[in-house]
């Protein structure tokens, strides 16, 4: 009689536990973000540079190898240029959507441009 009501308590706290966890999991999982313009992920991959530079900034490869170290602006562009590649592939992919552009007149919908000819002058 008295397994029956622990085997109940067990299962209940069991299934707390995991409900737990699925919040925990949850909330991690639900990190959503979307860049609405390029300047804004500019400005987002320019912040994230600018920290990676400052928090690895080098002193050892300093030290040992002169010839190797990267002075401050220079970290920040390596940087900005892998976190603006991964920026684009994920997070801002939907800004570099190659998307024709649709008019409202006919005359401007069907117009196409031609190269210009060289002129000697």
């Amino acid at each position: 009689m008295i397994l029956p009501i622990f085997l109940e308590k067990e299962a209940a706290r069991a299934k707390r536990r995991q409900s737990r966890e699925d919040v925990k999991w949850r909330g991690i999982m639900n990190f959503n973000v979307k860049i609405g313009s390029k300047p804004e992920k500019t400005v987002i991959a320019a912040t994230a540079a600018v920290v990676l530079a400052i928090f690895f900034d080098g002193q050892k490869k300093k030290i040992k190898h002169p010839e190797k170290y990267k002075n401050f602006p220079k970290r920040v562009a390596s940087n900005y240029k892998l976190i603006d590649a991964a920026l684009k592939k994920t997070v801002a992919k939907d800004l570099y959507k190659k998307t024709k552009e649709h008019y409202k007149s006919p005359v401007l919908e069907n117009l196409e441009i031609e190269n210009g000819e060289f002129i000697d002058i």
